[in-house]
């Protein structure tokens, strides 16, 4: 790691980074990158996918080995006295127990908390986190925001003077991450923690950031300022040419829709009284046409994971029935059901095989005896921004790059129905518009999609209908009349599209 320079007259708790350059094997992660934060100071940094954005956060935090494959060049000042936590943007990697009440006393045995102290410390931090229910259930049997909000709750038993989050809102519902976003920002204030955030879509935290800083695909730091400086003022031009998410409070208009009315074709999947034998998800009578864009939305922990994995034949169901094409899932032969559908999981890893980001690609292909294998993954590479990663292996991959592969990956000629799992989550804006883009596209030509999303953006600009989960039923409808049940909205933990809101702010400011 680089050696710790301080500087005359800086304040003894001052982080400050100066030429830092990260390398990976043979890759430049970071390079000549400075970055100064005043203690109590939050902080946003803002760049496309892969740019090293979690690499700046894992160097923050001292988590590179001394040699080795990685390493880290320059000069630093991180005071030794300063404990941090990280929150990492795949929360599974965190985990060392079986339980959510065993990582929390986990931690607190590795900082020598006394045993008398640790009930009333495990108790605080669940009440805070609003985990208090899930205190006994296994951690892999919770819901991704339910993981998400177990490691942010294990993070804050370290009590951090530098509190790093790596997406860590991306998996839960939108009532939830506007309610964690204030409790994160209620701690900060009381404890005068320094705090770096990584949020793609960032309009949770806007009223509590002082500085964004701006990082180039080069992994160096463009521009630094306010929010209004960077995303209106002189960072804007860096934000376009970046394809780096202007957050909407500082766009100039509103996302037009992308919908289509729903029309008269067979259904290509059904699900008939569709229960799944995972989670709390209730009985589902759905249709999906050809050309239809269906999203799946509801607080965390109900089930919608469990019942996409259901519909796509992933899991078996506890009661009910899927149908393809008219026939049940069942009678298809595995071959031909992976070939007439497509399902990119919530974490890409899970379905990545091959060595190479181009071995991965032309897997599929090749399966079929496709005789232009090395064509099509050439194409995909170019089609999702991943030509310069070809070689890379999947694994190494920034965690937008994985979920880009892993959705091309999927997408084959003949794809009848396609299932995703939180598609947006850790994309910058270029790699949003491009899925938004993709998807319409696949609208056109007929292939149904069904996915999970807590992106209520997504579901404005581009859903035809939504499907909310509740404890004990679901409603079916399209956007706009979900967006106007008040009711529905609150019971369902979901808030309004920043993209309706603005519309609505200025009719009212025209009026």
């Amino acid at each position: 790691m680089p050696a710790h320079r301080g500087a005359a007259g800086m304040h003894p708790d001052t982080i400050a980074l100066k030429n830092i350059s990260a390398y990976i094997e043979d890759t430049t992660i970071l390079q000549n990158l400075d970055l100064h934060l005043e203690p109590g100071t939050v902080h946003l940094l803002s760049g496309p996918s892969g740019c090293g954005k979690s690499t700046l956060l894992q160097a923050l935090a001292r988590l590179f080995p001394e040699d080795g494959s990685e390493k880290v060049e320059g000069s630093w000042h991180i005071p030794d006295h300063l404990r941090t936590g990280m929150v990492f943007q795949d929360p599974e990697s965190q985990f060392c127990m079986m339980r959510v009440e065993e990582e929390m006393a986990f931690v607190l045995e590795n900082l020598g908390t006394p045993p008398e102290r640790m009930e009333e410390e495990i108790t605080g931090v669940l009440a805070e986190t609003g985990l208090t229910p899930l205190r006994h259930r296994l951690i892999h049997e919770l819901s991704g925001g339910e993981k998400q909000k177990t490691a942010l709750a294990s993070v804050l038993l370290l009590k951090p003077h530098l509190l790093l989050l790596d997406e860590a809102l991306a998996n839960l519902d939108p009532a939830a991450q506007q309610t964690l976003a204030a409790l994160v920002m209620n701690i900060q204030k009381k404890r005068k923690c320094t705090v770096v955030i990584v949020d793609h879509q960032p309009e949770n935290w806007l009223s509590f950031i002082d500085r964004v800083h701006l990082m180039s695909g080069e992994g160096t730091i463009t521009a630094s300022g306010t929010p209004e400086e960077t995303f209106i003022g002189s960072g804007a031009e860096t934000c376009r040419e970046e394809g780096i998410y202007i957050p909407f409070p500082y766009r100039k208009k509103a996302t037009a829709s992308r919908r289509r009315r729903s029309g008269k074709e067979d259904p290509v999947l059904e699900m008939s009284a569709l229960t799944p034998a995972r989670g709390d998800a209730c009985r589902v009578q759905l249709s999906l046409r050809p050309g239809e864009i269906t999203a799946l939305a509801g607080s965390n922990g109900r089930g919608k994971t469990s019942l996409l994995q259901t519909a796509a034949g992933l899991q078996k169901p506890r009661s009910g029935e899927v149908f393809l094409k008219g026939k049940p899932l069942s009678s298809w032969s595995e071959r031909e059901l992976r070939r007439r559908t497509g399902y990119v999981f919530q974490q890409p890893e899970h379905q990545f095989i091959a060595e190479s980001v181009k071995e991965e690609l032309a897997f599929g292909p090749r399966l079929s005896s496709a005789a232009d294998a090395e064509k099509k993954a050439l194409e995909k590479m170019k089609q999702f921004r991943l030509a310069h990663r070809a070689d890379v292996h999947p694994f190494s991959l920034s965690g937008g790059q994985k979920r880009r592969l892993s959705t091309a990956v999927m997408l084959e000629a003949d794809t009848e129905v396609l299932f995703l799992d939180e598609p947006t989550f850790g994309q910058d804006a270029a790699s949003i518009r491009s899925l938004t883009d993709l998807l319409h596209r696949l609208r056109l030509k007929g292939t149904a999609v069904l996915l999970v999303t807590h992106d209520m953006n997504l579901v404005h600009e581009l859903c035809d209908r939504v499907v909310v989960l509740l404890k004990e039923k679901h409603w079916i409808g399209e956007p706009e009349a979900l967006w106007a049940d008040e009711a529905l909205m609150e019971k369902s933990g979901l808030l309004l599209p920043a993209g309706r809101m603005q519309k609505e702010e200025f009719a009212c400011s025209s009026s």
